[in-house]
């Protein structure tokens, strides 16, 4: 991999994904890179129907506002470490936004957690960041952050 300038880091505020969002940061920094923090949101509600969508009009509006707040917050807590960091939200499909947008943006590196997940857990839930690993045409490190479980 030739010099890592730009990284990015997804980040669903799971702690697994805070914590690799901090080791980003920290790679960042040693590197002298810069650091992007990436809010991708499922489009599920509109999969689910009308009959799911909450009664509020103002729902979705209201929704990304507080997920905006809260990436700025993170980003925040990490620039206290002397680290400037972006940040970006899209809709969509997790692992095809992520992928599309690190090569659109030309991104060197994408750090990101994994839950570690496997057997049946793995197999109904699957894997953001496998999916990602697999779509993505810039390098991918993944961290194991929290408990494996085995069920």
């Amino acid at each position: 991999m030739s010099e890592t300038q730009k990284i990015l880091a997804p980040i669903d505020f799971s702690e697994p994904s805070i914590e690799a969002a901090k080791q980003a940061a920290e790679l960042a920094s040693k590197l002298g890179a810069e650091l992007c923090l990436l809010h991708v949101c499922p489009v599920l509600l509109y999969a689910l129907g009308p009959d799911a969508m909450p009664e509020d009009p103002n729902f979705e509006h209201k929704l990304k506002a507080s997920l905006k707040e809260k990436l700025e917050q993170q980003a925040a807590q990490l620039e206290r470490e002397g680290l400037t960091i972006t940040t970006a939200m899209h809709d969509g499909n997790p692992s095809l936004e992520i992928a599309a947008y690190a090569k659109q943006h030309g991104f060197n590196l994408i750090v990101m957690a994994t839950h570690g997940r496997s057997g049946l857990r793995r197999l109904a839930l699957g894997s953001v960041a496998e999916r990602t690993v697999r779509l993505s045409e810039v390098p991918v490190l993944t961290l194991r952050v929290g408990e494996a479980d085995g069920a």
